[in-house]
């Protein structure tokens, strides 16, 4: 069977890492970027649509991403530079970012080779963050809105302050059939659509997926505790896996590869969030945001999304 054709959407950067001694190590990223290349890992067809500068972080891009079996063909070329963003871990290893402006991704221009790409598209992934330009996000909204009526299209909220607003979540919702956020920002979602802080991730997960009008499946997740998710009548909870952390970046993008790729193989709820728990983990004890996948780690999540656990 051809491989279904799964898009990251949205900004491709160089996270520049802090090393020992003050050194600096920079480290392909960007949320679409790294769910992109976890796909491919996992077997699909993935493509990044993004922006890169013609400069040589921008080169490097390119053949980094072609290196990892992802299309990088759906990448522009811009004027601008290529993204750096500066990143600071804590004690836990836990990220945070500086996100520098204006570069490649915040030009992203409508083309005809994209609009062949919406039709193609099984399922596309889309944030917040590469939309706090006008024109970029014009044009990610159009490509979202230009797939198929059958295609996933995959929000997935990924907030970084202070480029989001409450419009912008308004909107991923409306036009979202998967959506996946956290639990720190499952209230901001809900009071951007007027609705009170819930009780309980559960409770909020249930009214996020009735008020999503092509909503199909809504994740939350947990941190530590795991993950929740819900689609239809059905809702499961798949508890966290002990993890030695060495990064945490990048962990959540292959956490949503693992989902999405599942999700469109028509795998059950439960070992949907099995798996895509493992990924997630996995990342999160290795350095970087996109490691390799080992046949044994491969050959587990199979397992684990057929809910043979």
């Amino acid at each position: 069977m051809k491989p279904q054709c799964i898009v990251g959407l949205g900004e491709v950067l160089w996270d520049m890492v802090p090393g020992p001694n003050g050194t600096v190590n920079p480290q392909l990223g960007g949320a679409p970027a790294n769910f992109a290349v976890a796909c491919a890992r996992l077997g699909g067809r993935a493509v990044v649509a993004s922006s890169v500068g013609r400069d040589p972080l921008g080169e490097r891009t390119l053949a980094m991403l072609a290196g990892s079996g992802v299309e990088a063909d759906f990448i522009q070329r811009s004027g601008l530079a290529t993204s750096e963003v500066l990143v600071e871990l804590d004690a836990g290893g836990h990220a945070r970012y500086k996100i520098v402006q204006p570069v490649a991704w915040d030009a992203l221009e409508w083309t005809p080779a994209w609009a062949r790409l919406a039709q193609e598209t099984e399922a596309v992934c889309f944030g917040t963050l590469a939309q706090r330009s006008s024109q970029s996000r014009g044009t990610i909204r159009r490509l979202v809105v230009e797939t198929r009526p059958e295609a996933a299209r995959v929000f997935d909220v990924n907030l970084r302050s202070p480029y989001w607003d409450d419009d912008g979540l308004a909107w991923g919702m409306q036009h979202a059939t998967v959506l996946k956020l956290n639990e720190e920002e499952l209230p901001l979602v809900l009071h951007a659509l007027g609705q009170p802080a819930p009780r309980d991730e559960a409770a909020g997960a249930r009214t996020l997926l009735g008020l999503g009008p092509r909503l199909k499946l809504v994740c939350v997740t947990l941190g530590g505790r795991g993950c929740l998710l819900t689609a239809q009548d059905e809702l499961v909870q798949a508890p966290g896996l002990k993890t030695q952390v060495v990064d945490t970046i990048g962990a959540g993008d292959a956490f949503t590869a693992a989902m999405v790729t599942y999700w469109l193989k028509d795998r059950p709820l439960d070992g949907i969030a099995a798996a895509a728990n493992r990924l997630g983990s996995y990342v999160a004890s290795r350095i970087g945001a996109q490691t390799e996948f080992p046949a044994e780690l491969l050959a587990e999540l199979e397992e684990l999304s057929r809910g043979e656990q």
